[in-house]
């Protein structure tokens, strides 16, 4: 997508009737001093845009849009043969621009602690336990007479505190619960919260695939200076991940898990290493 698509597509989402409707929006006029007939040279796509236009208008732009702004930026004003590899590089490894504009609820100020040894071992060794802790979690309160058949559980969840009971409903406690990791916890709470997490694949992953699920996978060399960056990745793509939650419960929303497991192996760990010692 050029430039010229790239405005269309944005014209079209704001839903400007004329060319000046869109002008205006974008208030040109000013540091710029873009005039309208320059703007629809942009917009037929009879003029690339300098460095300088480019700016101005990217600075109008919501954060969503900022990398396809770029892309379509660069294929505008490079050729698509002897600068294909600069394309293709912007193309596949810009990151998405993370919304600021908006708190996270993930950042709202919560009390949070760990989860327990106990609560994970519990959790772990019961489906109907962590699904109905899940549940709570998601949408923080179901009335007690439709747990009747998940009464053992409901007392489970109480007696772990991970849940009470108020006004005739089962509700989940208001602290923000964290998995413990290596950089925080002992090797044994870790041990028990990768089984944990590991645990959410078997109760929730379609086997045969499904429509709303993706899972992927790869095994390759990557360069040792590499390493560090691709867990960084990883941990990025979940900050993203964040930005979408909502607050909402309704039908507008779907609850959503994600669950990523990298690793760079030592020599030792694959089979020929460890059977020749």
């Amino acid at each position: 997508m050029n430039f010229q698509s790239f405005l269309g597509e944005v014209r079209t989402k704001g839903r400007f009737a004329s060319s000046k409707d869109f002008f205006d929006s974008l208030n040109l006029t000013g540091e710029l001093k873009m005039s309208l007939r320059n703007f629809q040279l942009l917009e037929r796509g009879d003029q690339a845009p300098t460095f300088k236009a480019f700016s101005s208008i990217f600075k109008r732009l919501e954060r969503s849009q900022y990398k396809e702004a770029v892309i379509a930026f660069l294929k505008s004003n490079l050729d698509p043969i002897e600068d294909a590899e600069l394309l293709n590089y912007v193309s596949t490894h810009l990151p998405e621009a993370i919304e600021e504009s908006e708190q996270s609820i993930w950042e709202t100020p919560r009390p949070s602690l760990f989860y327990s040894n106990e609560q994970m071992t519990a959790l772990t060794a019961d489906d109907e336990l962590m699904r109905l802790h899940h549940t709570l979690l998601l949408y923080e309160a179901i009335p007690l007479q439709k747990l009747q058949q998940f009464k053992a559980q409901v007392e489970e969840l109480v007696r772990f505190e991970l849940a009470f009971i108020e006004d005739e409903q089962v509700k989940t406690i208001r602290t923000l619960v964290r998995v413990p990791n290596h950089h925080n916890s002992a090797p044994n709470a870790v041990r028990k919260a990768s089984k944990m997490l590991i645990k959410h694949l078997n109760i929730y992953a379609n086997l045969e695939g499904h429509q709303n699920q993706v899972i992927s996978y790869a095994i390759q060399h990557i360069p040792i200076t590499r390493l560090k960056e691709a867990l960084e990745k990883m941990e990025s793509f979940k900050r993203w991940i964040h930005t979408l939650a909502s607050p909402k419960t309704d039908d507008s929303v779907i609850p959503f898990i994600y669950l990523a497991w990298g690793k760079g192996l030592s020599h030792k760990e694959l089979s020929y290493d460890r059977e020749h010692k």
